[in-house]
């Protein structure tokens, strides 16, 4: 489904798409990505607002990013959410808004530009913004054994199904 979110205190909306629901989707800290410079420590999913909802998937996602392309991370100008509500009306169906659970918030790890640390790979160098991108890094590239892909490419096993979803796969396995 695809969601948008309005921050409360701050001229921005968040759209995007997920499997498991808006709230969930806050809880797990999705608003710690790329972001704008004024949210920086207004980040918490209390600032958030869900605006609308969606049926819809990874394409139309994508295709809505064409027509609106991100500013910052997949954060929107207040003054675009009018156009944004009235296309994804347009192309998807509208679903109810669920009510606003109680979140226990899972992460509390800020972005370096909110004050938060990088985290460094002491195999490679490379940097993460944040720990579960370092340790999912570790795991897929100086842990993990691949797996081969019907359509002959080598993937990390927990991206298989993400992977399979792709048209290259699918065209490589003769599926469209």
């Amino acid at each position: 489904m695809l969601y948008l979110f309005c921050h409360t205190t701050h001229p921005w909306v968040k759209f995007g798409f997920t499997r498991h629901g808006p709230w969930i989707r806050a809880q797990d800290g999705f608003w710690t990505t790329n972001h704008p410079a004024e949210l920086c420590g207004h980040l918490e999913p209390e600032a958030l607002q869900l605006v609308g909802l969606w049926e819809g998937d990874f394409a139309v996602e994508k295709l809505m990013q064409s027509l609106f392309p991100q500013r910052t991370g997949e954060w929107w100008p207040l003054q675009l959410q009018g156009q944004i509500v009235s296309m994804l009306n347009l192309m998807a169906e509208p679903l109810p808004l669920p009510a606003r659970p109680v979140l226990q918030v899972k992460s509390t790890e800020k972005l370096p530009c909110c004050g938060g640390q990088e985290h460094r790979c002491l195999d490679c160098g490379k940097t993460f913004p944040r720990s579960i991108k370092l340790w999912q890094h570790i795991e897929d590239v100086h842990r993990c054994k691949r797996s081969r892909c019907a359509c002959g490419e080598d993937v990390v096993p927990r991206n298989l199904g993400r992977h399979q979803e792709t048209k290259k796969c699918k065209r490589a396995r003769g599926l469209c």
